[in-house]
């Protein structure tokens, strides 16, 4: 488990910028990193005596899918594809490449975000307790691992049960999920609008999904400096931002959605089967199109469907 430390902004300053070694090793793994449900897969297995209540839900997905679907109202920028699977009652859905608008772009900006989000994380994240009662420093640890947490909620009569990645922090013998993120300490009013409709929107959508009620920002400037970490209840960034996004509009849109493809998908029951929906960030419009049979989009792995056969 990756818990948030103790730490007071008034430790120093937090340089975010990275060597060329550890530049080209995260390259490699911002290039190479998975986003399919590999995840939820595993642990589906490994709870063999809930199998039934688990695959009661609708849908079976990962927190990345709601959270692009919850913030597409406002995205005018990012494409993207989410395929689906229904295999006995229940749907599967995934976020893949997206090939219907070309060949992606390396995004050099998301790249450099995630190398300056892994060195905060190893300045301000411990990874749990050792046998004595000592906290473990989180560089002990294989830097890319990720805790993640598996949650259950219903929209509009509509089970969800998704995997998300978590940290925490302690409260007496009790702990709380928490986040932390990062923001530039000045920035211009157009600035301002355009992070609170991006980036801000993305905060309240994750942290709405799982509960976190706090996260941790790290104010940094120019040179990738963090000089003040700051903690903040997510009610204050929504009231910040309820002039430029509607959580309710993001919340009818996942419904609306979702329910318009438990209608589409009512009579699939097909581990191979995949329904690839494109969304254009452009022109605000989402078409699908089917790919049947076992295809090169097929992610439910065979060993998984066989599973399902065998204990339900």
């Amino acid at each position: 488990m990756r818990f948030i430390d103790e730490l007071s902004p008034a430790t120093g300053p937090i340089s975010l910028n990275a060597t060329e070694d550890t530049h080209q090793e995260n390259v490699k793994e911002f290039c190479t990193s998975s986003i399919y449900l590999d995840n939820m897969f595993f642990f589906l297995r490994s709870v063999k005596e809930k199998l039934h209540t688990l695959l009661d839900h609708d849908f079976v997905c990962s927190r990345t899918v709601l959270e692009l679907l919850m913030c597409a109202p406002y995205d005018d920028r990012n494409n993207w594809t989410i395929a689906a699977s229904k295999y006995r009652n229940t749907i599967y859905m995934c976020h893949v490449q997206n090939n219907a608008f070309g060949v992606p772009r390396f995004d050099h900006e998301q790249l450099k975000k995630a190398i300056w989000m892994k060195k905060l994380r190893q300045h301000c994240l411990t990874s749990g307790v050792n046998n004595d009662g000592q906290t473990k420093d989180y560089q002990q640890e294989k830097d890319s691992g990720q805790y993640y947490g598996v949650f259950s909620m219903t929209i509009t009569g509509i089970r969800l049960l998704f995997d998300a990645p978590v940290l925490a922090e302690r409260s007496s013998n009790l702990f709380n999920y928490v986040d932390l993120q990062m923001r530039l300490d000045t920035m211009n009013r157009n600035e301002w609008t355009i992070f609170n409709r991006t980036d801000v929107l993305k905060w309240w959508v994750q942290s709405f999904l799982v509960g976190i009620q706090k996260i941790y920002l790290a104010y940094y400037d120019s040179k990738a400096i963090v000089h003040r970490i700051k903690p903040t209840m997510i009610r204050e960034l929504y009231e910040e931002c309820k002039n430029n996004w509607s959580a309710n509009v993001c919340a009818n849109f996942l419904a609306r959605f979702l329910d318009a493809i438990i209608k589409l998908m009512a009579n699939v029951d097909s581990a191979s089967l995949v329904y690839m929906f494109d969304y254009d960030a452009k022109n605000g419009i989402i078409s699908y199109k089917v790919a049947e049979d076992r295809n090169q989009h097929s992610f439910i792995p065979d060993w998984f469907s066989d599973y399902v056969q065998r204990n339900i």
